[in-house]
């Protein structure tokens, strides 16, 4: 659960954008969010104070596409 800003960890394996997506219930983009990251360790915080409370699916893509990672996340 969270209540106003999701951090994100990303290894990556080259330097590359990301593409932040948080959706809600029904699929639709509440946020997108575009960041660079470099080889490694990286973390993007992503503001959701406007919010409502609710479940989200939040999704990063990075490395041209050929890397993802998606979860449910809860704001209270």
């Amino acid at each position: 659960p969270f209540h106003n800003r999701l951090l994100i960890k990303i290894t990556a394996d080259r330097p590359s954008q990301a593409i932040i997506k948080l959706t809600d219930s029904r699929g639709s983009v509440i946020k997108l969010q575009v960041v660079n990251i470099v080889r490694g360790n990286n973390q993007v915080t992503v503001n959701v104070n406007a919010l409502p409370a609710g479940l989200y699916q939040i999704s990063a893509t990075w490395s041209n596409g050929e890397s993802r990672k998606t979860s449910q996340v809860l704001k209270l």
